[in-house]
């Protein structure tokens, strides 16, 4: 697959994580050092600051959509997961990107 469709492919998950009811804001994935390496790529311009916080990855020939939200204290929490989960697999759908598994992670529960 190519860099231009699997940055569709997270951007068109992403759009559809932040327009889920509930859902306060995505954020990077992967261990703290990693992400406290790509923030000074980043603010050095090394990396892209628009690049997609979903994560493709691809393990045994299955594309996973790898994302970390936030979630308002007021919606619950796993109504907001699922439903974040249907909106991205909707948005997969009309791209026509095929099976991807959505993993999603919930980091913080605040007030929006």
């Amino acid at each position: 697959m190519s860099v231009q469709r699997r940055t569709e492919i997270a951007r068109a998950v992403q759009g559809a994580l932040e327009s889920t009811p509930g859902v306060t804001g995505l954020f990077r994935t992967g261990p703290l050092i990693a992400r406290v390496v790509d923030a000074g790529a980043e603010l050095l311009g090394w990396r892209d600051a628009e690049r997609p916080f979903v994560d493709l990855k691809d393990a045994d020939g299955e594309l996973r959509a790898i994302a970390s939200i936030g979630v308002d204290v007021a919606a619950p929490a796993a109504a907001t997961c699922r439903l974040a989960a249907e909106n991205a697999s909707g948005a997969l759908a009309a791209l026509g990107a095929g099976d991807v598994t959505i993993e999603l992670t919930i980091v913080l529960i605040n007030e929006p």
